[in-house]
């Protein structure tokens, strides 16, 4: 096939409201000149895990940050190359614009295209093909605001930690940059939403899937007029993609009441913001709604829209098969752990780790998170009884090594003798699951709670699947653990929600029993 590429103008912008797969390597390429921005030479003190010593240097840290949180959920064998500086952005007493980004180009009609005829933004068209289509220059240009905390009116501040602990009223960068990056991996569109027009008349891979739900047409069939009238449709312009579709179910707003498409930010008037945002109605909230609303380093959503325009992600689609004692065959979700451990989880006041080896190459694992804070909501711990969630423990020694990874991705099935639902309901509150056989990964038991934030709670509990002959544990994590002073526990959920804790309290470290507490 021919190729072409188109140079990009685009930019998506965050405003403030007025008062199993290969990841990929995001490159953040500092672009700023000497003593500006990323280079900013002023010292600081080094702030919520951010061990930068000057200001450009804990600005480029950030950012980074964000950027191998997206590298470690997206596939590609190609370096995604960001070309991001620090400049003057619109700022007044009002509201700011915290950053600009969008794709640096697009490409059609490549070897490897899911589709012909459609554009895909450049960090997109580079995974699909496996080489550089574009050598020579970034996929992504990203600008954030240096005025914020700096000579603005704002009465705010850019907060530069990586633990999602900003003080009140204050930005968080890392989400920021997390929120910016997702618009150049391909979170927009190249339709000129004033005209209505495809860029040269061609179909983009994000436009490909807006719904406009009271002509009931998709935009590639719509006219450019119905295009512009569709952009400021308020609540009638949803998304169709699979990969959100099957993901949403636990919003509580922000679906169409019909269609139960999540919702995209439509106004009545037409803004920088529209189209290329989710609606600022979903609750909860999402990262990539048109305004910031708070801190939060978790994609969500955002990862399986991408997935709809044609991103591997590192929780790949993929036909497995499962053996327990109601054998079954099911499509499911392979999901894995961050290499290391993700940033922003929801943190219990008190934890427990245990894992202790009662035989040779028989292990078992038991973590506790209690208290959590603030309330965690139903929905936080995704959809298993009706829905594809999946679970992973992930643990980590303290040099922040991964040294379990532990799945479990049976939302909907049967378990046991005789077969009953391996996960209920527990009221409204959260969920648990149950297999006296265990999984393949040796999973027997999670409980996950939320509503009152001092009877919140997350259980998880493993050993070897002894019930299929396998040790299905990696072998000696005791011992690993020998010599540690600290651990860090997580549980992910596959929509990017985690809860975990840095547990540093080691009560016993003898080789065959590890067990830590927090505090």
């Amino acid at each position: 096939m021919s190729r072409a590429l188109l140079r990009i103008l685009l930019v998506a912008a965050l405003l403030v409201p007025p008062m199993a797969h290969a990841a990929a390597s995001i490159l953040i390429v500092n672009d700023d000149g000497t003593g500006e921005g990323f280079n900013d030479p002023t010292v600081v003190a080094p702030v919520g895990g951010n061990p930068g010593t000057t200001l450009g240097a804990q600005r480029l840290n950030a950012v980074q940050y964000a950027a191998n949180i997206w590298g470690a959920l997206l596939a590609s064998t190609e370096t995604i190359r960001v070309a991001a500086t620090f400049d003057s952005l619109p700022c007044t007493a009002g509201g700011a614009t915290l950053g600009l980004a969008g794709p640096h180009s697009a490409a059609r009609d490549f070897v490897g295209a899911p589709l012909t005829s459609t554009w895909y933004p450049s960090a997109l068209a580079d995974a699909l093909a496996g080489t550089d289509l574009d050598p020579g220059n970034p996929d992504i240009d990203a600008q954030f605001n240096e005025d914020v905390g700096f000579g603005c009116a704002l009465a705010a501040n850019l907060y530069l930690g990586v633990d999602a602990n900003p003080p009140v009223g204050d930005f968080d960068l890392v989400t920021v940059a997390l929120h910016e990056l997702a618009h150049g991996l391909g979170f927009s569109t190249l339709v000129n939403l004033a005209t209505g027009a495809k860029a040269l008349g061609f179909d983009d891979a994000y436009m490909r899937l807006l719904f406009d739900n009271d002509l009931l047409l998709l935009w590639p069939t719509l006219s450019d007029a119905q295009r512009v009238a569709s952009a400021k449709n308020v609540g009638d312009l949803g998304w169709s993609g699979a990969n959100v579709g099957s993901l949403s179910s636990f919003l509580t707003a922000g679906r169409h009441p019909i269609s139960n498409q999540v919702q995209m930010f439509a106004p009545a008037t037409l803004s920088a913001s529209s189209v290329g945002h989710f609606d600022s109605a979903l609750t909860p909230n999402e990262i990539m709604e048109p305004v910031y609303t708070g801190p939060n380093h978790h994609p969500g959503l955002s990862v399986p829209l991408l997935q709809d325009i044609g991103w591997t992600a590192t929780l790949a689609p993929s036909t497995t098969s499962t053996s327990t004692t109601t054998s079954t065959s099911t499509t499911t979700i392979i999901a894995s752990c961050s290499p290391t451990a993700l940033g922003g989880c929801v943190a219990p006041t008190k934890a427990v780790l245990l894992v202790k080896e009662t035989s040779p190459g028989n292990e078992k694992l038991k973590v506790v998170l209690k208290q959590l804070v603030p309330g965690v909501a139903q929905g936080q711990f995704g959809s298993p009884v009706s829905g594809v969630s999946q679970y992973n423990l992930c643990l980590y020694d303290d040099a922040g090594t991964l040294v379990a990874d532990l799945n479990v991705a049976r939302a909907g099935q049967l378990c046991g003798t005789p077969p009953v639902p391996c996960w209920k309901a527990i009221s409204t509150l959260g969920y648990k699951y149950g297999d006296k056989a265990t999984t393949a990964a040796g999973v027997a038991k999670i409980v996950a709670k939320g509503g009152d934030p001092l009877k919140g709670k997350v259980v998880f509990k493993a050993g070897n699947n002894l019930a299929l002959g396998q040790a299905s544990l990696p072998a000696g994590i005791a011992a690993q653990l020998l010599n540690d002073t600290q651990a860090t526990v997580q549980i992910v959920v596959d929509d990017g929600d985690c809860f975990g804790q840095t547990v540093t309290n080691v009560k016993k470290a003898d080789g065959l029993l590890f067990k830590a507490i927090e505090p």
